[in-house]
């Protein structure tokens, strides 16, 4: 699936996202894609509204980026 970073100043990222309650296969997979989206981008952190996922969950990378 593709995706498309949502940054600073676009709407979707002004609403309350939802807490994560069950770390399900759902959730499993959306991490996943996380880090595939942001390491693509290249970037260090990524949260799930920026792609459109209403959940208060994030990735990052505590290495250093070789750009």
């Amino acid at each position: 699936m593709s995706y498309e970073i949502r940054t600073f100043g676009d709407p979707v990222l002004k609403a309350v996202a939802e807490p994560v309650s069950n770390i399900d296969e759902k959730l499993v997979r959306l991490t996943d894609e996380m880090f595939t989206v942001m390491y693509a981008a290249p970037g260090i952190g990524l949260a799930a509204p920026q792609m459109v996922c209403s959940a208060k969950s994030s990735s990052m990378t505590l290495t250093k980026n070789a750009r």
